[in-house]
């Protein structure tokens, strides 16, 4: 209400391509770039004309940014995509002709892809440049780095694959923050996903919209795209596979809100809006696949904040790629990507609310206390970091906490590793512990342990349990194996508190306890694992499917094919314990598998539940033993057949995407739900496809599609599939030194095999190449969707079939209404 959006302008994609970033000149006017081409200049009309915008295409030879800031009297780009190298380039108009005739290269960051090198951000005292990067890029050599290090992957069980690009050794998708000339990179936090865009709040804080993995879905350790506070040292707990952390990890930073499935995109400051205060202080954040713009309330609380999510601006479809605050007080905000239909459009406030320039929040003292201990963080800082922080290792607030441990962290540990020891208070002891833990090497694990077992479990409030837990995890990760009494006194402490009250602490006591070799912790789960209930079952909140009706009648599997989620944490952990089973827990653990043959999630569920199952039968050292459970572990329980396949009628044609659109734009009503469904189960879309609660995971899930794709784009998805294909969705062709050529999509990797799944409708189906025998490995130019998948139908049919794509497999759409 009050909101007034305009289009200002609507991009061809013939000549002007799909624009995915945006950014304000000196002039008020606005510089985009189109994502597998140059660079654009809109001025738009002032806020009430009736003109139409100036488009000026830019002369500047650089092409396939994701990033542009316009600062320092120059054009930063941040270059991703092809043909250009990878990295930071700053354009000049030297000659005042208006066109950037002066390019420099100031820093290589080798991104790739969708996932690689993001958006720049002017920091608040104009004085350098904030950078995202996603988890497909490389680590650059850094000035400086406001962590502390090594830093490790810290699981206590082996993950069940590494990640296709990134090692373990280094951060994941992170920011930083450059120098204007680009000679000071200095790491600023890391461990996110895939966060796009940033944004700082009037107190300077800095904020991002991260994404999930999608193929986890199911999953124990999914997490949903959520909203984060980025703080000095900060990690956001990504991990490939199934490696990642959960926000209780003392380790890591929590998330401000959970969000739920989607792909953050553009995120802007309301600052400078000529909105009400409450939105000049929010922070706006874009979702490309559910079309959603939200506006992220902030409430200071401690030195953090609460914060409350609201959807801004939605529209069917909207595939959101960037926000911006106009030198004129509107909002601009950006679509398009992946080639589909690119527009701009204006957001202006026409309520009766001040406008004025709001407030800036009153900063609390825990806030306050925040930022002077981040300023430890800060290159040359020396011991006296130690004093200085050490007094807030016990303070109430985790961020204040996290302050002062990082700045420990930071100094040699033999400065602080005996005082270390020495504290008694539950969170100095244990953020203490989690310093040595992380720093202080083997020869301090004894000490360290024997300093946890003087704690008493039952007296920590769950938080500090689980810290505790954690504790044992990093040590064990980062130390090996304690030996002797160390050994014999973790098991004691944690035997004897499992099972606990929740299965939070249930999930990570099961793991550490396999880990440390646990005798009873075998018998103890499986008591635990057939009873199991899930504490949470949504993939996204029930208030968000309750406001939000885009998502379709559920967004989450039900009956035989929801996984359950706890189960499956019990089955990872279990999958790696060698003592403390009898013939009849084998069988009754390996029989749980046949439960689970109906259950369904993301893109890799079917094979993290194969893997489980494959760790398993290797911890069973006798043979014979082994061919049983084998068998006995792939028996498939009953199942009610599918549906028989009602093939297309016809007769059909070889359609082109004008043909389709002449039928199909105005003949969308009164469409068949039932025959829909029946043809995007005949043509096997849902053997790729996940639409509402069915479907496969090898393709992009259509759930949002009517969210981001308009009619033309959708069909030219369908008619042309290769004409635009994401990297996350590509396959690879792999030629090996004999000669062999291979063609699928790579699931995972590790140091000496590729996994690719040869069959796009079974990624079980896994052909395994050795490395060293590996002679090219290239993106495949056809994509795994085969062309003319319509031509078989008339054209009724394929109105059904596109009503059912479009409605998310949604029968109360009202395509389908009578």
């Amino acid at each position: 209400p009050e909101f007034q959006v305009e289009l200002i302008h609507t991009v061809s994609k013939a000549d002007e391509g799909s624009w995915v970033c945006l950014t304000p000149d000196d002039q008020g006017r606005l510089l985009a770039s189109d994502q597998y081409g140059g660079l654009y200049r809109l001025t738009p009309p002032q806020i009430g004309s009736k003109k139409t915008a100036k488009v000026e295409k830019l002369t500047a030879d650089i092409s396939g940014a994701h990033g542009l800031l316009y600062a320092f009297d120059s054009l930063y780009v941040m270059i991703n995509e092809k043909p250009s190298a990878p990295g930071l380039y700053r354009l000049r108009d030297t000659k005042g002709t208006g066109q950037f005739d002066e390019k420099t290269f100031l820093r290589e960051i080798k991104g790739q892809g969708e996932h690689g090198n993001h958006s720049l951000t002017l920091s608040p005292d104009g004085q350098s440049i904030y950078i995202a990067c996603g988890n497909n890029t490389e680590q650059p050599p850094l000035e400086h780095t406001r962590g502390s290090r090594p830093i490790a992957d810290d699981q206590v069980l082996p993950r069940m694959a590494k990640g296709a690009v990134s090692s373990d050794t280094e951060p994941q998708a992170f920011t930083c923050k450059v120098s204007p000339d680009g000679k000071q990179l200095e790491m600023i936090c890391s461990g996110n996903r895939n966060h796009f865009d940033l944004a700082f709040n009037a107190l300077g804080d800095l904020f991002t919209y991260d994404s999930d993995m999608e193929w986890d879905v199911g999953t124990p350790w999914y997490r949903p795209t959520r909203i984060y506070h980025l703080v000095s040292g900060g990690d956001y707990g990504f991990r490939e596979s199934s490696g990642k952390l959960h926000a209780y990890c003392p380790d890591v930073v929590p998330p401000l809100v959970n969000v739920g499935p989607g792909s953050p995109t553009g995120a802007c400051s309301g600052l400078g809006a000529k909105f009400p205060a409450k939105y000049q202080h929010a922070i706006f954040a874009c979702d490309w696949t559910y079309g959603s713009l939200y506006a992220v309330h902030l409430t200071p609380e401690g030195a953090g904040y609460t914060a409350e999510l609201e959807e801004f601006i939605s529209a069917k479809p909207l595939p959101l790629t960037d926000v911006t605050i106009g030198k004129d007080g509107a909002m601009y905000f950006s679509i398009g990507g992946r080639r589909t239909q690119s527009a701009v459009y204006r957001v202006t406030y026409i309520g009766k609310e001040s406008t004025t320039p709001a407030a800036t929040p009153i900063e609390t003292a825990e806030h306050k206390l925040r930022v002077e201990l981040e300023r430890l963080h800060d290159a040359g800082t020396g011991p006296e970091a130690i004093e200085k922080a050490w007094p807030y290792l016990g303070h109430t607030d985790r961020l204040v906490r996290w302050a002062a441990r990082v700045a420990i962290e930071r100094q040699p540990v033999q400065l602080w590793a005996e005082r270390a020891l020495k504290q008694t208070e539950a969170w100095a002891a244990l953020e203490s512990a989690v310093a040595l833990a992380r720093i202080g090497g083997k020869e301090r694990q004894n000490a360290l342990l024997g300093m946890l077992g003087g704690l008493d479990f039952t007296k920590l409030t769950e938080p500090q349990q689980l810290a505790l837990i954690r504790v044992y995890q990093i040590t064990l990760a980062r130390s090996g194996v304690p030996t002797g009494e160390g050994l014999a006194q973790s098991i004691a402490q944690l035997d004897a508190v499992y099972p606990a009250k929740s299965n939070a602490l249930n999930t990570e006591l099961s793991r550490t306890l396999v880990a440390l070799g646990s005798s009873s912790v075998v018998a103890k789960t499986m008591q635990l694992l057939p009873t199991a209930r899930d504490e949470e079952v949504t993939w996204i909140s029930t208030e968000r499917l309750t406001r939000n009706s885009r998502y379709g009648p559920k967004f989450m599997l039900t009956g035989d094919s929801r996984p359950n989620v706890q189960q499956l944490a019990y089955a990872y952990a279990l999958r790696m314990a060698k003592v403390g089973w009898t013939p009849e827990l084998r069988h009754a653990f390996f029989t749980w598998f046949t439960s689970t043959k109906n259950w369904q999630g993301g893109n890799q569920f079917s094979g993290f539940l194969h893997q489980i199952r494959i760790d398993a039968l290797d911890t069973v050292t006798d043979k014979n033993e082994r061919e049983i459970l084998a068998q006995l572990s792939k028996a498939a329980p009953a199942v009610t057949p599918p549906a028989p396949i009602v093939p297309p009628h016809g007769p059909g044609k070889n359609y082109s995407v004008e043909d389709v659109l002449a039928f199909a734009k105005d003949g969308m009503s009164q469409r068949d739900f039932k025959r829909g469904r029946e043809l995007f189960i005949a043509t096997a879309c849902q053997a790729c496809h996940r639409l509402g609660s069915e479907g496969g995971g090898i393709g992009p899930d259509l759930t949002g599609a009517a969210n981001r794709y308009t009619l033309r784009d959708l069909l030219e998805n369908i008619v042309e599939p290769s004409k635009v294909i994401s990297d996350q969705y590509e396959s690879t062709i792999i030629e090996t030194k004999d000669g062999k050529v291979i063609t699928g999509r790579i699931t995972s990797e590790d140091d000496d095999h590729l996994y690719v799944a040869t069959n796009p409708a079974d990624l079980n189906d896994i052909t395994t190449v050795k490395v060293p025998e590996l002679k090219s490995r290239q993106a495949s130019p056809i994509s795994l969707m085969p062309p003319g998948l319509i031509n078989s139908m008339n054209p009724d049919e394929v109105r059904d079939l596109i009503a059912y794509i479009l409605s998310g497999g949604d029968k109360r759409g009202k395509m389908f209404k009578k």
